[in-house]
């Protein structure tokens, strides 16, 4: 598995880089900080999409579903009717599920990259904060604050 150092000045995906080391790569919440915003759009587009699909085959199952037995049985074989029919099942056994299923998957992977984000934020708050106390290590030999090379 290879990783790729990014190097300061370089815009990726229209963000300014930050400077990566070459033994630490690109991690993960550095993508996660530049795709959770797009992946929660995405999944809220497609799921939007994917209601407003419904609530058209909802319509076209209405206007089937709402007829009596006899003009059912007595509709044309290319009518409107059987087309509402053949819509309705198509849009509501065959596209709508697997299209809902995407969005729920992108709001998911976005909420994941949020997380990763706000970890990655964690990360490096910790190090930065435990930087200027490196030389306040105890030894092994030493027990109490008071044997501290610093106190």
């Amino acid at each position: 598995m290879s990783t790729t150092t990014i190097h300061a000045g370089v815009r990726v995906a229209g963000y300014q880089s930050r400077p990566t080391p070459a033994k630490e790569g690109l991690r993960m919440s550095d993508v996660a900080q530049r795709m959770w915003q797009p992946m929660l759009a995405m999944g809220a587009m497609v799921i939007a999409a994917g209601i407003v699909l419904g609530v058209i085959s909802a319509t076209h199952a209405n206007d089937y579903f709402g007829l009596s037995a006899s003009a059912i049985a007595g509709a044309p074989a290319d009518g409107s009717i059987v087309g509402d029919r053949a819509f309705f099942e198509a849009v509501t056994n065959g596209f709508l599920p697997p299209l809902l299923f995407l969005g729920l998957g992108f709001l998911l992977s976005g909420v994941t990259f949020l997380l990763a984000t706000i970890l990655g934020t964690l990360r490096d708050g910790g190090a930065t904060s435990s930087a200027p106390s490196a030389d306040l290590r105890w030894t092994s030999s030493s027990r109490s604050p008071r044997s501290c090379s610093r106190w």
